[in-house]
């Protein structure tokens, strides 16, 4: 049974018990979390498992002789209904109880109820603060009046209130002047971002202004400056901006190890939703941010911020990594991550907390994966009216003769059992709806417009001489390259938006077919610039190949319409600048 100091017990207990089961543990912690002096002591820090066993001894609520340890506490825990999502820090935890794995270890933090806790980043300096508070913290022994008699909670007990009830009932006596100093000294101990601001908030909060008191300038260096504020927007734990940028490093620098992308999801994508397409565009941004703020600690002095992030694309694409070439996409991805430190979760579902599969498909996996079989079985004959069927005709009667067999009331149709799903109308729109979210087991997904592949533009010439574009040999681009030396493009303009120059550079490839990897992300689109400068390059070919011939060329293209002539009116260069001078870019 359970025992303790006289007056003291609170959970009975059969002696035939020799472990603790969830309901005493989920009791017993609800006691120590609002016990006046223990639960101050435990809460708003991380803490370690035996911590938090400590505590629960230290209250006195559970038999001295009962068995509970580390894995026994983890294993219980995740049974509790209350506390089934503490792995979870995507915003659906609301219990206030959140747990931590690391090196097999296990790390817990307790917040009040709807408050929101930040994955911690397992560095050395955090190691060293839990450690810190776990030596800090003692709980001294009890008086048989720290919690109400045991005769008052049966009463409550046989009356039907709740745990939380009697929780309330024995954790909200007056806090002696003694406890509140206690309790404001393990606060100084640990200092705990939280996050308990929506979303909408936050985004407000960070395009108006700073929520960080300003420091005065000591060494007058950029670090101390308003810029700096601005642009890297410091939390409270760090002391000055570039502490901010150190310790993003560090974080970024997870991105690289295994699991480690988890880190920078917004999250931590606890349903692995993400596909490996979404996991290598995470460790890819985490790689531009991460050179872009190594960059930025070295000569952040003498450079601006847009030049800095120029230099790290340029750096990283050297490296073959090439998701974007543009350094202001590289800041709008740096003004994204520093709000969060973490990415937003790339599944549009699962960024506002809803499972991306339907209820049904969620209810009954086997379901989902009966679909991906014949799916990849008809894969060359696939489409949308015959996966129809099969789901029509196989997957429904076979799901609803199983569970009509586990129904102890009869009179079930398969049309009901469709609508406690929200299924009324089983439409071929539906299930092409289906299609677009299941994921295969390497992470295959369907190719959808506007999705993960990439978009690749051509731009070619073509004639009856030499068809589809034109192969050129080595020794022909070094002929067409000795005519181009130390010469110009006639349309200057476009070449500078272009190349950035108005020389004309040495060919490599034949310039009669021209990719571009479309995308704001990447390599921009195609437009009239790209068109003046191939033709260029194009007319310049054609008169080393074909000496002797004239060349007439007809377009197809439609960009050529959006070209102004030089000084003309323009109502966007007119919103950006006085006059209407520069071309549409």
């Amino acid at each position: 049974m359970l025992a303790g100091p006289i007056g003291a017990m609170v959970l009975p207990l059969t002696d035939d018990a020799p472990k603790v089961t969830k309901e005493i543990l989920g009791h017993a912690l609800e006691l120590t979390i609002h016990h006046p002096t223990i639960g101050p002591k435990i809460c708003n820090k991380w803490i370690t498992v035996d911590t938090v066993i400590d505590a629960i001894r230290a209250a006195a609520v559970i038999d001295t002789s009962m068995v509970m340890n580390a894995r026994l506490l983890n294993i219980l825990l995740s049974k509790i209904q209350k506390y089934q999502l503490i792995d979870r820090f995507d915003g659906s935890n609301l219990s206030g109880f959140f747990r931590a794995k690391y090196s097999k270890q296990s790390y817990y933090i307790i917040l009040p109820p709807g408050e929101q806790a930040a994955y911690p980043l397992f560095d050395k300096q955090w190691k060293e603060e839990v450690e810190r508070v776990k030596s800090l913290i003692s709980f001294r022994s009890l008086k048989s009046n720290d919690i109400p008699p045991v005769e008052h909670l049966l009463e409550q007990e046989k009356k039907g209130s709740s745990v939380q009830r009697q929780a309330t009932y024995c954790v909200n006596p007056q806090n002696t002047k003694s406890d509140i100093h206690e309790r404001q000294q393990d606060s100084d101990h640990v200092s705990m971002p939280k996050n308990t601001k929506s979303d909408s908030h936050e985004r407000q909060q960070d395009s108006d202004h700073v929520d960080m008191p300003r420091q005065q300038s000591v060494c007058g260096t950029y670090w101390d400056s308003p810029e700096a504020y601005k642009l890297f927007r410091p939390r409270q734990c760090d002391s000055n901006c570039l502490s901010a940028v150190e310790r993003r490093i560090k974080l970024l620098q997870r991105a690289q190890q295994f699991e480690g992308w988890r880190d920078l999801v917004h999250g931590r994508d606890p349903d692995n939703v993400c596909s490996n397409y979404d996991k290598l565009v995470i460790r890819q941004k985490s790689m531009f941010i991460l050179k872009a703020y190594q960059i930025a600690t070295l000569e952040m002095n003498r450079k601006t911020w847009l030049e800095r992030c120029e230099i790290a694309v340029h750096e990283i694409n050297l490296l073959g990594v090439t998701l974007t070439t543009r350094g202001d996409i590289l800041s709008r991805w740096h003004r994204l991550f520093r709000t969060r430190e973490a990415f937003l979760h790339p599944n549009l579902e699962a960024r506002v907390g809803r499972d991306p599969l339907p209820p049904f498909l969620r209810m009954f996996p086997d379901a989902a994966t009966k679909i991906k079989q014949f799916c990849r079985v008809n894969l060359l004959n696939l489409n949308v009216e015959t996966v129809h069927q099969f789901i029509l005709n196989k997957v429904f009667p076979r799901i609803y003769a199983v569970w009509a067999s586990e129904q102890t009331s009869r009179g079930h149709t398969l049309q009901s059992f469709l609508k406690l799903f929200r299924i009324s109308v089983f439409s071929p729109q539906t299930t092409l709806s289906w299609m677009k979210q299941l994921v295969g087991s390497n992470g295959e997904r369907p190719l959808l417009p506007k999705s993960e592949g990439d978009g690749v533009m051509l731009s070619a010439f073509q004639s009856l001489l030499t068809g589809f574009g034109r192969e050129m040999s080595t020794d022909k681009l070094q002929k067409v390259n000795e005519q181009r030396l130390n010469k110009t493009y006639w349309d200057g303009e476009a070449a500078l938006e272009v190349l950035k120059s108005t020389s004309k550079p040495p060919l490599t490839a034949s310039p009669f077919v021209r990719k571009l990897l479309i995308g704001i992300n990447k390599e921009g689109y195609w437009n009239s610039n790209h068109m003046a400068v191939q033709f260029e390059d194009v007319v310049d070919c054609l008169k080393v190949l074909y000496p002797s011939h004239e060349f007439v060329f007809l377009f197809d293209h439609s960009q050529g319409h959006s070209r102004k002539r030089k000084g003309a009116l323009d109502v966007n260069n007119m919103n950006v600048s006085f006059g209407a001078h520069e071309l549409v870019q």
